[in-house]
């Protein structure tokens, strides 16, 4: 695991998929996230 205390990530295409993944892991690893995503409706 990752210490990822104090830094941040912005990840963009978080709605589903590896992005999803992506901002649920560095979030438990401590970092400040920031996401976008979209759906087709909007």
């Amino acid at each position: 695991m990752t210490n990822l205390t104090n830094q941040a990530a912005i990840v963009t295409g978080d709605s589903s998929g590896i992005g999803e993944v992506i901002i649920l892991r560095f979030a438990k690893d401590g970092a400040k996230v920031m996401t976008t995503g979209r759906t087709e409706a909007t």
